[in-house]
């Protein structure tokens, strides 16, 4: 390429515009760039004309930048370098120079241009060789990846090219590929049967001489060392100028081995299927046959294995099947259908039934899926046995044994029953319907199931059944007392034992209950227990009694006493005996709460809270000054339960009393208190889940408090004793503190275990029902109210006490106005209520009501905080009474009390209750 230079002025341009070979256009200086004008060889080589180019803006002919400055400088016109490759394909590195006028400015532009079209032509034939290289690579490197050998011969069969396995496989060199042939006699191929291969037998050859495609040869290479593989080839010609035929060689030589492993196998399954005499059959999914064996035949009743359908489905047609448990099995529940659809099952009972010949009969199925090695179910295999005498003889036996049973149950004079679950035939012998108390046999009333269950007492019914269920699913065998009405309306108390017979597979066959009249037993039974009732109560009334008229003794003593010093003017010992007289009150007092705990009565006030601030406190006050050490294990997050803090406080007291009494050297008191779920009951330490389950507590969580002592144990014959009243062993005691304690974990739904033996110890077991569904502890904040309190305590506002007895009426209104209050008294609910409506009516209404709940001539406490709450539901209500077993007393927010207080209580106890509501000035 000619060099320009850099500085040209117009008449510089002009001359080498006409004289140069150059391609060039002209453009002008101004901002639009037009062409002014063009070279003849410029137009030849970019294949366009004047008309196109001439008076036309170099970015309307050449649309390649659309950012061009609007107007040309020097610095603008070196710019234009930068446009070296405007022209579409065939001109390439352009060059812009700046011709300048006389003054210095720049007038045009001269574009020159160079025609590399035959530099194109060089750099596209490079590109093709690169390009048939790079294929040629890739064709070499395909050929060595492929997984078989293979060689390429020209038209006279010489190998002309092979890869690297077909060099290991047929032992080519590359130095001698050219010399062999592709018949030559170093190799040495047979046919399958062993004899040699001619050469024009030759995949090669033959794909040569026919010039189509020859595939699947199967032949053997026997190798120079003596060893043969198997090969499969096939050959196909190559239409191209030099090139001959390609042959690929596989080597199939393991799976020629599978094949005769498979072939070999095929003819010892023949043989193993003939030889069992068990009938076996292999099908397909679609439950085609693919073999079975002769025992399949006899099985199925036909005289020999070419008789036998090879499908399923005909069988349909043939047979019938039955289940167990009597039913007609369908075409899905077949064994092979089953294991088709993924089943597997040994000794699956069916009975067979013949359609055309009548006959039936009893097999035993064992069936499995057959699976690719993918997991993908591809048939059944299912292999029977005819248990037809087997199951005869059991009948035969099971016959043997109830005629032996009937025979015992006769001398025992029992009634048996036989319920066949195949056939749903039930045989009772005559002495049922005299159980039972239904008509004899001549009155046509048979024992049916149906009959049973109509017999049975409704509010034993559920029970009964649901025992019976379990004993049919194998959880527990049976056993049960339950009552029945006579057609004549009488009551019968009946025992049942049955006994479930199943075969191999669970599946109960016959059910065998012996039924026994127990009435005249449970009578004799409630006359005993009557009896010994009546010497318990006569125990507790003469405990009671004792303990009574010592207490009373007491009091009475010790008032005589008060009154004769009031009289003598001996005032200084009236405050001292009164005490006494207040303690036997007060022991008379939890005497009565003790009676009444394990009684009828006594309902606990409950509320959720944690068990640990009530064992804490109760624990260590019984122990307080004692050689007695209580050690603590106590769960950290102990589940909260539903408990009344008074009546458990006593428990945990009577129990440690009689540890520490248990050991009056001293000693070590051991308590536990953690969460035990309905998972763990099998755990449980001396517990059985069946105990707990008796006490209706199934399914349920509990908090476990163990109590262990050091002390000297209980003698076995004492154990059974222990929660009866008035039983001790203690030469002080009075046998009520278990008795109460046994009474009060009762009443909470829990469940009391003692353990004990002679030298070694007593542990207590409490199980309380747990609240799991909430996590928040609530925490004990009772407080104590000392002797002090009953002076210092002050509340100055308007009561109203509703009670029959004018006594109380007299003390409950000293009580207040000892505080300070504003006392008014009512007789019966009408005039407590009328008080309430006057007050209410002024600016001083009552903020605090007690009402005693039993009024015997008028309206008690009950009825009148209804009228009440109509008008007032923000004042206090306390809810009175000398009767534990009132559910107010143990649900007052229920009835529309705030609180309740029962009868006899003290001072003490009303500033408790007081406080309690925030009723304290």
């Amino acid at each position: 390429m000619n060099t320009i230079a850099n500085n040209f002025t117009e008449p510089d341009y002009r001359l080498l515009f006409q004289k140069s070979s150059e391609l060039f256009l002209i453009i002008t200086a101004t901002p639009d760039f037009t062409i002014v004008a063009v070279r003849d060889g410029y137009l030849d080589a970019t294949m366009t004309t004047n008309e196109k180019v001439v008076g036309r803006p170099i970015f309307d002919v050449f649309p390649y930048n659309s950012n061009a400055p609007a107007t040309v400088s020097a610095a603008a016109a070196a710019a234009l370098a930068s446009f070296n490759k405007v022209i579409q394909t065939r001109v390439s590195d352009s060059m812009n120079v700046p011709v300048f006028a006389s003054d210095g400015k720049v007038t045009h532009i001269l574009h020159r241009v160079e025609d590399v079209t035959k530099h194109i032509h060089m750099q596209q034939k490079v590109q093709v060789e690169d390009e048939l290289r790079a294929s040629e690579i890739k064709y070499r490197t395909l050929l060595n990846l492929l997984p078989f050998a293979i060689t390429v011969s020209d038209s006279l069969g010489n190998i002309i090219e092979s890869n690297s396995m077909a060099k290991s496989m047929l032992g080519i060199c590359d130095e001698k590929c050219s010399q062999v042939k592709i018949n030559d006699d170093k190799w040495r191929f047979i046919r399958t049967d062993g004899r040699l291969m001619p050469a024009d037998k030759y995949a090669s050859i033959r794909a040569l001489k026919e010039n189509h495609l020859v595939e699947n040869i199967e032949i053997g290479l026997v190798k120079e060392e003596g060893a043969t593989i198997w090969l499969d080839v096939s050959a196909f010609p190559i239409f191209l100028e030099g090139y001959g035929v390609m042959t690929v060689y596989k080597d199939i030589s393991e799976q020629r081995q599978v094949k005769q492993a498979l072939q070999d196998s095929k003819v010892k399954l023949g043989a193993a299927l003939s030889s069992m005499t068990d009938a076996i059959l292999i099908s397909d999914v679609n439950g085609q046959f693919i073999d079975f064996n002769e025992a399949f035949a006899i099985f199925h009743r036909f005289k020999n294995k070419s008789e036998c359908a090879k499908r399923l489905y005909d069988y349909y047609e043939i047979i019938e099947m039955f289940m167990a448990n009597g039913e007609l099995a369908t075409f899905d529940m077949w064994a092979v259908q089953r294991a088709i659809r993924g089943e597997v099952v040994n000794n699956a009972e069916y009975t067979v039934y013949r359609k055309d010949t009548g006959e039936r009969w009893i097999g035993s199925y064992s069936f499995s899926p057959i699976r690719h090695k993918n997991g993908e179910i591809v048939g059944s295999v299912v292999v029977i046995r005819d248990i037809t005498e087997q199951k005869m003889a059991e009948k035969e036996n099971l016959k043997k044994i109830a005629d032996r049973l009937k025979l015992a149950i006769d001398t025992l004079q029992l009634g048996i029953c036989d319920w066949d679950m195949s056939s749903n035939v039930l045989e009772c012998d005559a002495r049922i319907n005299e159980i039972y108390g239904l008509k004899n046999e001549k009155d046509n009333v048979p024992f049916t199931f149906e009959l049973w269950k109509d017999l049975i007492h409704p509010d034993d019914l559920n029970r009964v059944l649901k025992e019976l269920s379990k004993a049919l699913k194998g959880e527990k065998d049976y056993g049960s007392e339950f009552r029945v009405v006579c057609s004549d309306g009488y009551v019968k108390n009946i025992k049942a034992i049955v006994k479930v017979i199943k075969n191999a597979n669970g599946v109960p066959l016959h059910i065998t209950s012996i039924h026994q009249d127990i009435t005249q037993q449970k009578k004799t039974e409630a006359l005993l227990l009557k009896t010994e009732k009546l010497e318990s109560l006569g125990i507790l009334a003469g405990g009671i009694a004792h303990d009574f008229n010592n207490l009373l003794c007491g009091l009475f003593g010790f008032i005589e006493l008060s009154i004769h010093c009031c009289e003598s003017q001996d005032y200084q010992s009236i405050h001292s005996l009164l005490s006494e007289s207040k303690m036997m009150f007060n022991r008379a007092r939890d005497l009565s709460q003790q009676l009444l705990t394990f009684s009828k009565g006594g309902a606990p006030i409950v509320k959720t809270q944690s068990l640990i601030p009530i064992i804490e406190r109760s624990s260590k006050f019984i122990v307080s000054g004692a050689n007695v050490i209580l050690k603590f294990d106590l769960a950290e997050k102990l589940w909260l339960c539903n408990v009344d803090e008074n009546q458990m406080g006593r428990v945990i007291e009577n129990i440690i009393v009689n540890a520490k009494e248990a050991m009056p050297n001293g000693g070590i008191i051991n308590i536990c208190v953690k969460n035990i779920s309905s998972e763990e009951f099998s755990s449980i330490e001396e517990v059985k889940k069946e105990e707990l389950e008796k006490e209706g507590s199934e399914n349920k969580n509990f908090v476990c408090v163990k109590i262990q002592d050091q002390g000297t144990g209980m003698a076995p014959e004492h154990l059974s004793k222990i929660f009866d009243p008035y039983f001790t062993t203690k030469q002080y005691g009075n046998g009520l503190g278990l008795a109460t304690v046994h009474s009060i974990i009762k009443k909470h739904e829990g469940k009391i275990e003692i353990v004990s033996e002679q030298g070694k110890g007593t542990t207590v077991y409490l199980y309380l029902p747990a609240v799991t569904n909430t996590n928040t502890v609530e925490k004990i904040t009772t407080k104590n109210t000392k002797n002090s309190d009953i002076y210092n305590f002050k509340y100055h506002g308007k009561v109203l006490i509703m009670d029959d007895d004018k006594n109380l009426r007299k003390l409950h209104s000293e009580y207040f106005k000892n505080f300070g209050a504003t006392v008014v008294c009512a007789a019966d609910g009408d005039e407590a209520i009328k008080l309430f409506v006057e007050a209410y009516k002024t600016s001083e209404p009552f903020k605090l009501v007690m009402l005693d709940l039993t009024i015997p001539a008028g309206k008690g406490g009950k009825e009148t905080i209804v009228e009440i709450r109509k008008l007032d539901s923000t004042c206090i209500a306390i809810a009175s009474s000398g009767y534990a077993t009132d559910p107010v007393m143990s649900m007052p927010t229920a009835y529309g009390f705030s609180d309740s207080l029962a009868k006899p209580y003290q001072t003490k106890d009303v500033i408790a209750i007081l406080r309690r509501h925030g009723l304290e000035d």
